[in-house]
């Protein structure tokens, strides 16, 4: 090599170390701190918050890695410390691949114990801000500068989250983790909305709204071809267990579809302050002037275009009420449901579709107490199918009564009722003051009042040793030793009750034994009575035979509550 084309490369290799060396000074020299202030000012600026960024962590030596530590978000001029969002570490790192073909994958995003707090003042501020965006037809839309972008792993650990709105309960999410793989957003230059890819597992502590909590809540869902598969879902309320499985489309109109949701060993309290956990923190009374002229409208259409419950099932599942509106309380509770669409086509279920329906409802239950009467061992089995309800299996006890029936009812606005057997004995019933009447003009009810059933056939019914007892001081009546055997009987014709004397005939027969009967300080004994339904029995002067009518002395103290046997204890 001669000494000028030697001396050439000594130049330029020595141009070449001085450039390195000042790239190398200045990336050594580089502070990504020195730009907050402008990051600040166009958050201010675009998105109408305040950003504060405590640290900007970015290396020459690895420049794909990005770390922001004590991220604030906060609203413009606000007047308290506490930030709307606060985070103690983002974390970021992007693949060295793809750049050029503008294919970014970001590897990784970490958002360490990020804090949110939602308010009124947010939500105003936010609708102070809000311009409604113009629709673009997905196929109208302009390509993005990137042609795909995809994040394989974006994780939130132990966020916390306050919801404290005026028109709502207060809300507490406590220690939410989240980790969403293979999260495609951009696609052909497109960004993927309805369309996007993932995997989600969502895990969170506790659910608090107000005194109400929901612990241990896990969720693990796949979202592909605008189908979202949660095929994992759990939590847990008190000692209950709650589990399911569902999936949805998530393209409006949404159709929810529940394969599976189960709750099993709860106990629940029903009181006034049990619903208060639910009550808005600050309710506002609004009166609507043009609610009479709306009562006829059309219902908007709903979210969900269709919601199919494939299979629910309850499992030892107890109520207790201490609201006097509500006496009721039941023990092991036992349910299955099968097949239900309670919303098709944007319609809720109603009698327009009961012929397509064709569902199973089974129901089991150690105890059911309502209003001093008590039902144990009940056993409800049915099935709805060609617009029938058939409960092919109910029975259950009653102290020391029992009962059984078999009945199926037409699923229309006056339905008819068809019992095809109903055998109760040795049962006691209790007639409850708030059963009864309010006022003269509720008992003067018109000849023509038309009933809610359409009809009522009985095939065959046999009452034995039934006790009738009145704790109301209205109507002092008790009736003992009641047996009755029924069978072909018609007692609701189009609407209409069989009155006496009867307005339609039938052969039907019956057959009643009355041991005592009190009413009004008058007795009768053993009174029997066998024959057809028709007028030559059901008729004024036979049914005077069942007035008593012999004088009683009652000594004593008359209980105005039941005996203490009949007493529902549950604890």
């Amino acid at each position: 090599m001669n000494p000028t084309a030697r001396l050439m490369v000594r130049i330029v290799a020595g141009l070449l170390l001085v450039l390195l060396v000042i790239i190398s000074l200045a990336a050594l020299m580089f502070n990504a701190n020195d730009y907050r202030a402008d990051i600040k000012q166009w958050a201010l600026t675009n998105l109408g918050f305040e950003l504060d960024i405590q640290d900007i962590q970015w290396n020459i030596t690895q420049p794909t890695q990005l770390t922001l530590t004590n991220i604030k978000l906060a609203m413009p001029q606000q007047t308290t410390d506490q930030p709307i969002a606060e985070i103690e570490q983002i974390w970021l790192q992007l693949s060295s691949s793809g750049w050029f073909s503008r294919e970014l994958v970001i590897e990784q995003v970490i958002l360490e114990r990020p804090t949110l707090s939602i308010s009124d003042n947010l939500l105003l501020h936010l609708q102070g801000d809000n311009v409604e965006p113009a629709t673009i037809e997905p196929g109208n839309a302009e390509p993005l500068p990137i042609a795909s972008l995809q994040i394989k792993q974006f994780n939130i650990n132990h966020l916390n989250l306050a919801v404290s709105l005026s028109q709502s309960p207060a809300v507490m999410l406590d220690d939410l983790t989240m980790n969403l793989h293979r999260w495609q957003l951009v696609q052909d230059h497109q960004l993927l909305t309805t369309t996007a890819v993932l995997d989600l597992e969502l895990a969170i502590n506790r659910i608090a709204i107000n005194a109400f909590e929901v612990n241990d809540i896990f969720v693990s869902a796949q979202l592909q071809n605008q189908q979202l598969e949660i095929d994992q879902f759990s939590a847990n309320h008190l000692k209950g267990k709650l589990v399911g499985e569902l999936a949805m489309n998530v393209t409006p109109p949404l159709a929810l579809k529940v394969k599976q949701f189960s709750l099993s060993d709860l106990n629940l309290e029903y009181s006034e302050g049990w619903l208060q956990n639910f009550q808005a923190n600050s309710p506002q009374l609004t009166i609507d002037t043009e609610s009479d002229q709306g009562v006829n409208q059309p219902v908007e259409s709903p979210l969900f275009d269709s919601i199919l419950i494939e299979q629910l099932a309850l499992s030892e599942i107890s109520f207790t009420s201490y609201d006097k509106k509500l006496p009721l309380t039941f023990n092991k509770l036992n349910l299955n449901l099968k097949n239900l669409p309670i919303l098709s086509a944007g319609q809720w279920l109603d009698l327009s579709q009961v012929d397509q329906l064709n569902s199973l409802f089974n129901l089991n239950m150690r105890e059911l107490y309502y209003a001093g009467t008590s039902i144990t061992d009940l056993t409800l089995n049915s099935r709805v199918k060609d617009g029938k309800w058939a409960f092919y299996q109910v029975q259950g006890n009653s102290f020391d009564g029992h009962f059984s029936a078999l009945f199926d009812i037409s699923l229309q606005r006056y339905p008819d009722l068809h019992v095809s057997h109903l055998t109760a004995r040795d049962l006691d019933i209790g007639i409850q003051p708030e059963w009864l009447a309010k006022s003269n003009d509720d008992l003067a009810e018109p000849k023509d009042r038309l009933l809610p059933l359409n009809s009522l056939v009985i095939d065959k019914l046999d009452l034995f040793n039934l006790n009738l007892l009145s704790y109301a001081d209205e109507l002092p009546l008790s009736v003992r030793g009641i047996s009755l055997r029924l069978e072909q009987a018609q007692l609701i014709k189009q609407r209409h009750l069989l009155t006496i004397p009867p307005q339609w005939s039938q052969q039907a027969s019956f057959e009643l034994i009355v041991n005592e009967a009190l009413y009004q300080g008058m007795k009768a004994d053993k009174i029997r009575i066998k024959g057809k339904l028709n007028e030559d029995y059901l008729n004024p002067d036979m049914l005077q035979r069942l007035i008593p009518s012999t004088p009683v002395n009652v000594e004593g103290k008359i209980m105005d509550s039941a005996p203490e046997k009949r007493v529902i204890r549950l604890d």
